[in-house]
C-alpha cells in the first residue's frame, strides 16, 4: 500500500523524526500483509 505524505515533509523534518514515522507506518501496515 502507499502512504501519502501529502504535500510531503519540510527539509528542516529531522531525519529522526522521519525515521519514526517509517518505522510507525511499518509496523502499523503489517496487519495489512
Amino acid at each position: 500500500h502507499v502512504f501519502n505524505l501529502g504535500h510531503g515533509i519540510s527539509q528542516f523534518t529531522p531525519p529522526d523524526h522521519v525515521a519514526l514515522l517509517v518505522d510507525a507506518v511499518h509496523e502499523l501496515s503489517r496487519a495489512y500483509h
